[in-house]
């Protein structure tokens, strides 16, 4: 069983990071033609996949903190965007 998975993670590997490299957007592939993100891939077994994965979940994650603090506030409401301020006393 430990034998076959030498060949069976880094082919699973390759697989996943070619699939999520042609589902990803252009601002994902940290500026490098797909082409060249493919062929380290492709070409360095179990470095290139990995590689892919963590900068695509990095650049990511960075987009969605970019978008988060992008998003309006309404005053009044610190943290709560969208919900109106409780009131004080009765």
């Amino acid at each position: 069983m430990g034998r076959v998975l030498v060949y069976v993670v880094p082919v699973a590997l390759a697989v996943y990071a070619l699939i999520d490299l042609w589902r990803s957007r252009p601002e994902e592939r940290a500026g490098l033609h797909p082409a060249v993100w493919a062929l380290l891939i492709v070409l360095v077994p179990v470095v290139g996949p990995v590689a892919w994965i963590v900068s695509s979940l990095y650049l990511r994650s960075q987009q969605r903190a970019a978008g988060r603090s992008a998003r309006p506030q309404r005053p009044g409401t610190p943290g709560r965007p969208g919900r109106p301020p409780r009131r004080q006393g009765p």
